[in-house]
């Protein structure tokens, strides 16, 4: 019988890190050059998700970029 070890802690990815802060500045530097709005009234938006056959899918939106 082969001995397999076990990990007493979380594995964790070594470019977790920098692939956090890439997507922070991805997100910070389009919303300080566009304004986001809604061609749908807020309140007409559907936020339930759709079932599937293999799970739940979230619904498609819509979203206007408009530069600042």
């Amino acid at each position: 019988m082969r001995w397999i070890p076990i990990p007493s802690r979380k594995r964790i990815c070594l470019g977790e890190g920098i692939a956090r802060k890439e997507l922070f500045l991805f997100f910070t530097t389009i919303l300080q050059n566009f304004s986001l709005s809604s061609p749908v009234d807020p309140k007409d938006i559907d936020l339930n998700p759709k079932e599937s056959g293999f799970g739940r899918v979230p619904p498609e939106y819509q979203i206007c970029f408009l530069s600042r």
